[in-house]
């Protein structure tokens, strides 16, 4: 349909350009030659296929993007038409109009000389430069804190570039075009936005810390948990701002490091990209009850999870759950995170708390996994195989209690929580022995 549009309102435009042509030509005799970057419209009455004629001509012009810096250097070779350029022919049609309509200038043998217009499908521009994605560019880094014990020690920032492939499309659009065309990737700095001064201001003492275990022996788990975990470390929350998991660790993709390990979905244990990150998740929500942080969204998990008590836990999902708390404090708060072979553990700095939290998790309701036996006619008879543990379910709440110097100063409910059951799965043996 938009198609259609463009080429009916390209002819509308051509019989308006050709009358205003005709009264020309009546004054003066002659009527104007009218190019477009140089390539004469050869054929007024039939405007579309002229510029049709002059976009397949334009399109064919060679473009040249060279990169050089250092030791490194690129160069790759186009058609115009090879960067997802196409003539925006209603645009040039009506500048023909325009031109001619409205100058008072043009009078016999006078040309109209026009600049090219273009539609650019940025999407097949940038594929087209994914070569340039190949060279090394030192990347970006914010200064980062180092921690041994009480020790800390400061990483500088690294500052970068980057290619701005927008300037390099505007470059050639603003470009008159013919044969040969050479242009120089336009870069831009790529600086840190956390740097060795910012934490020159900063008060770098220890708010609150929690670490949790895992197995070591379930490699993709493993490092599901280390990925997300660099992901957050180093992240810098200013007073009122809030923290996004998601937003902080990004997409779990395979690209960007994650492993398919275990993960809860529907009530069930499953397989998917990213399975153990909630474990990160819920050590941080941890590490912000007890620095006595404002928690925005939380959700548990449909399942209850080993590695902390019942109510203290915080499940993660893209574009599904998130886990997010606001820095309350009057003071820069600093998340650093770390793992070992088999913990995980995330520190907050900032304001040390004149103050200890203290957090009680207590079981409202317990109801047993069930017992579901199924028959498998590939066991031999009598023989049993428990393919599913199954799932004790459990209503719970966490109390957090405030204290100052000893005294209790305040004692609330943080959550209330439900845990699902599911059913412990046996399969009994059915096998039919072989008929002799």
């Amino acid at each position: 349909m938009g198609g259609g549009f463009l080429m009916k309102k390209t002819k509308l435009l051509s019989c308006i350009i050709m009358v205003f042509i005709l009264s020309f030509t009546l004054s003066y005799g002659e009527s104007p030659n009218i190019y477009v970057e140089d390539i004469k419209v050869e054929n007024i009455d039939k405007l579309n296929e002229s510029l049709i004629s002059i976009e397949n001509s334009i399109l064919n012009n060679e473009i040249i993007i060279t990169y050089t810096h250092e030791d490194e250097n690129m160069t790759l070779n186009y058609k115009l038409k090879d960067l997802g350029f196409k003539l925006d022919k209603v645009s040039v049609a009506n500048d023909i109009y325009n031109s001619i309509y409205f100058n008072d200038q043009i009078g016999p043998n006078k040309d109209v000389h026009l600049k090219a217009h273009y539609i650019v499908d940025e999407k097949n521009f940038l594929a087209a430069l994914a070569p340039l994605d190949e060279i090394p560019i030192p990347l970006m880094e914010n200064a980062k804190l180092h921690i041994s014990g009480d020790n800390i020690t400061v990483i500088p920032e690294v500052n970068s570039f980057e290619f701005d492939k927008a300037k390099l499309m505007e470059n050639i659009k603003a470009t008159p075009l013919i044969g040969k065309n050479i242009f120089t990737v336009p870069t831009k700095l790529a600086t840190a936005s956390v740097t060795t001064k910012t934490f020159q201001n900063m008060e770098l003492e220890l708010l609150s810390e929690f670490t949790t275990k895992y197995s070591a022996s379930n490699k993709p788990r493993s490092t599901n948990i280390a990925v997300a975990t660099s992901y957050i470390n180093g992240t810098l929350l200013k007073p009122g701002e809030v923290f996004s998991y998601n937003e902080t660790v990004g997409r779990r993709t395979s690209e960007r490091g994650f492993k398919v390990a275990g993960v809860y979905a529907n009530g069930r244990v499953s397989k998917g990209l990213g399975g153990g990150i909630c474990q990160t998740s819920t050590t941080l929500y941890n590490a912000t009850l007890l620095g006595d942080l404002e928690i925005v969204d939380r959700s548990n998990h449909s399942l209850t999870v080993p590695y902390v008590p019942l109510s203290r836990d915080a499940t993660v999902s893209w574009g599904v759950q998130d886990f997010k708390f606001k820095n309350n404090t009057d003071k820069d708060l600093y998340i650093y995170g770390s793992t070992t072979k088999n913990t995980v553990t995330f520190k907050i700095y900032g304001k040390k708390l004149d103050k200890e939290i203290k957090l009680i998790s207590k079981v409202l309701s317990k109801k047993y996994a069930s017992v579901q036996k199924i028959e498998d006619p590939n066991l031999n008879p009598g023989e049993e195989k428990v393919t599913d543990k199954g799932h004790t379910g459990y209503s719970s709440k966490l109390i957090k209690e405030v204290y100052k110097n000893g005294e209790l100063l305040d004692s609330y409910v943080v959550s209330k929580d439900y845990y699902r059951t599911t059913p412990k799965i046996i399969k009994i043996g059915t096998k039919k022995e072989a008929s002799q």
